[in-house]
């Protein structure tokens, strides 16, 4: 995968251990998130991938990023499941909610999400006519 950074600050993904079942996210810059703050947090990275790769990846294929679960014993929560797909190029994010009962403190380069590979079944045969709808070609009811 091609991942860019899009600050000088981000932290490119990386495989956090031998053991890790997803790549490792980091924050760019340290900050404390509140009791009862909800907030974006940036990551500074994107994904860049070149034609072949889209060909290859981009109809089958997604990204999920979620919170590990040493940062919901502190009460972090994020809203639903945050899903990329590989043609969105744009900046990465996660919004993190503090609903425990202290402030969360994170270093510059801390863990802050782990990101999953996984493929999806959109493709199947079984969606033809919800993609006929979507891309219009579908003018019933």
């Amino acid at each position: 995968m091609n991942f860019i950074k899009v600050t000088e600050k981000a932290k490119l993904p990386t495989i956090h251990n031998e053991y890790s079942p997803a790549l490792a996210l980091y924050c760019q810059d340290d900050f404390t998130l509140p009791i009862d703050i909800t907030t974006v947090v940036p990551l500074g990275i994107s994904l860049n991938l070149n034609k072949e790769n889209m060909d290859r990846l981009g109809k089958t294929g997604a990204f999920m990023i979620e919170l590990p679960f040493w940062l919901r014993q502190y009460g972090l929560t994020q809203f639903g499941f945050t899903v990329f797909s590989v043609d969105y190029d744009k900046e990465w994010s996660i919004v993190l909610s503090n609903q425990g009962k202290q402030n969360v403190s994170f270093n510059k380069h801390d863990v802050i999400a782990m990101c999953l590979w996984f493929e999806h079944g959109l493709n199947h045969p079984m969606f033809d006519e919800l993609r006929a709808e979507t891309n219009g070609t579908n003018n019933q009811g």
